[in-house]
């Protein structure tokens, strides 16, 4: 899953696309389910423009029937359109934003290209009876309908529901894309609502806008900063050391000059995304070692039983589902090990434990 600070960066730099999902947003419910877009073609339309000679594209253009060109027909501006629009989905980069404004429901959806290729799903006519092509291209974490900081999409100014509403299957945004790329970001739209049009449009419509403030604050509060709030009181500073550590580990390892690679030590959180995944660690696993069970909550002045950020692959870096939280001590031991390692090395201490123990009692 992408995290914030990923999100934050495609919203601000990557090309935006909006796509409608079949006439009357036929596909709508099958492309919410799948996380993907969903696109049907003319059969032979399409192999044209795969096969990118004009003169066929022309061709197989000119007898594609549609609700306007009920027996073909159809004249160069349209078939011209139907063609960019093949060409627009085969040539979809990844990370790219991608809007679908759905009016019933009064909602925009959006999503990130994932970094999989195009995929053929079935054959399926068009409306008007003629043999066509069925394809997905997925998203990577599926459709949205909030903003970053969970901010509901939908009563977006009537404005932007012009800008969103595509006519034809998918292009480019090209007016006001920072519009999107602000109301994604949670970021400020006065440079847009304060415009006189914008203001007529919302006057006429009534459209008042939402408090984006308070709902990131209340976005906040119900997912970010209960974990760590569950857990300051008697880790606040283990978390925040651990975090320190960690960016520390990062910031050195980045400025290394090294002969070879063992380990990758690098990030995809900020320093404040890193607390609050410590946090949630903490909770998740219930206060103990992920590797031990030992409970942090017992609180030893040992401080090889003090909690350790470890990094479960220590091939990859500290990134979002690739840490759990154990003692010092297992992280010693465990090091670069693998699962099988790490077992061999579990039963080696346990063994060793129990003769100390003996070893002590004879002492005595």
């Amino acid at each position: 899953m992408l995290r914030t600070k990923a999100l934050r960066s495609i919203i601000e730099t990557a090309p935006i696309y909006k796509m409608s999902l079949g006439k009357s947003a036929a596909y709508e419910e099958e492309a919410l389910e799948r996380g993907a877009l969903l696109f049907q073609t003319e059969a032979r339309l399409y192999d044209a423009v795969v096969a990118g000679d004009q003169s066929q594209i022309a061709a197989a253009g000119a007898l594609v029937k549609s609700e306007n060109y009920p027996d073909g027909g159809a004249p160069s501006s349209a078939w011209g359109i139907w063609a960019a629009n093949i060409r627009t989905f085969l040539d979809l980069e990844p990370d790219s934003l991608v809007l679908h404004w759905e009016a019933k429901r009064d909602q925009l959806y959006w999503g990130v290209i994932d970094q999989h290729p195009i995929e053929y799903l079935r054959d399926e006519e068009s409306i008007q009876g003629q043999a066509g092509y069925f394809f997905e291209r997925k998203l990577r974490d599926g459709w949205q309908s909030t903003s970053i900081h969970d901010v509901p999409l939908s009563n977006i100014h009537p404005k932007a529901r012009n800008l969103a509403i595509n006519m034809a299957t998918i292009n480019l945004v090209q007016t006001d894309a920072d519009f999107f790329r602000a109301l994604l970001a949670d970021e400020p739209i006065d440079e847009w609502t304060e415009r006189q049009d914008w203001k007529e449009a919302a006057r006429k419509s009534g459209w008042h806008p939402k408090p984006i403030a308070q709902l990131k604050r209340l976005y906040r509060e119900k997912i970010v900063t209960p974990t760590v709030r569950e857990v300051a009181d008697d880790f606040e500073e283990e978390v925040k050391r651990m975090a320190g550590t960690a960016m520390k580990t990062v910031q050195y390892a980045n400025g290394q000059t090294v002969l070879t690679t063992v380990k990758e030590k690098n990030t995809d959180l900020t320093r404040d995304e890193l607390e609050e995944e410590i946090g949630r660690l903490f909770v998740s696993q219930e206060y103990q070692c992920a590797l031990t069970r030992y409970d942090f909550r017992r609180k030893s002045k040992n401080k090889h039983l003090f909690p350790s950020l470890d990094r479960i692959d220590s091939s990859l870096g500290y990134i979002s589902g690739n840490l759990q939280i154990v003692t010092r001590a297992a992280n010693f031991y465990k090091s670069a090990s693998d699962a099988e390692d790490w077992e061999q090395k579990a039963l080696a201490l346990e063994k060793m434990a129990i003769a100390i123990q003996k070893h002590r009692r004879t002492m005595k």
